[in-house]
């Protein structure tokens, strides 16, 4: 269950920036994580739960937002999202691809109270 790294990994940065805020409570917290994380929603959600109770964060609500795929072909240059996990370009079918997104495990933002 990686998911519980990815969130014990967050809740430093979480820490470390409510605290440079003077935030007593975390109410919500915004993350963007890329799908080749290969996130289970429900696992995620279960060791948010876990990792934030008795924190500030604890009660906090937790906003997702998954990015897809996007490889940009080496051959010809078109930019596209990945479907079916078909790593093809589908202007020249070639392989040779450079991922532009997908990886992300990035805290966008927290909100909370003083």
């Amino acid at each position: 269950m990686h998911e519980l790294g990815i969130i014990s990994n967050l809740f430093t940065l979480i820490d470390e920036v409510a605290e440079e805020h003077g935030l007593r409570k975390v109410t919500r917290i915004k993350v963007k994580l890329g799908q080749l994380q290969q996130i289970v929603p429900e696992m995620l959600q279960f060791a948010f739960e876990s990792v934030s109770k008795g924190s500030r964060s604890e009660d906090a609500a937790l906003d997702v937002e998954y990015v897809p795929i996007k490889m940009k072909c080496q051959s010809c240059g078109q930019e596209f999202i990945v479907d079916d996990h078909l790593y093809i370009c589908p202007e020249c079918e070639q392989t040779e691809l450079e991922m532009l997104e997908g990886m992300e495990i990035l805290l966008e933002s927290i909100e909370g109270e003083q």
